[in-house]
């Protein structure tokens, strides 16, 4: 049997935790975007413009977008067990594979 690469690896941060792999057979992403926001506080000033200060990080957000088609394979299954993944609100690990 000839392995298959996994395109991206999600997992709960807790020892012993499964991980999901999306790839073809399960949940295969088309896009995925990251935005990171860093926050910064206008500080006024006498006479002058506001000067502008680094008050810290953000949000960071990853997104997928995709398609699961259940009649090819998997059913509903990667839908359900993602699902099931986010519903823990736990830190997750998201790495390639």
């Amino acid at each position: 049997m000839k392995p298959v690469p996994h395109l991206l690896i999600i997992q709960l941060l807790k020892p012993q935790s499964q991980p999901y792999y999306f790839k073809l057979d399960t949940a295969a992403f088309e896009e995925l975007s990251r935005t990171t926001d860093f926050r910064w506080a206008a500080q006024e000033r006498l006479t002058r413009r506001p000067a502008q200060q680094a008050s810290g990080k953000g949000e960071e957000r990853i997104k997928l977008k995709g398609s699961i088609y259940p009649g090819f394979k998997g059913g509903l299954e990667p839908l359900d067990t993602l699902h099931n993944i986010g519903a823990q609100l736990q830190p997750l690990g998201l790495s390639t594979g």
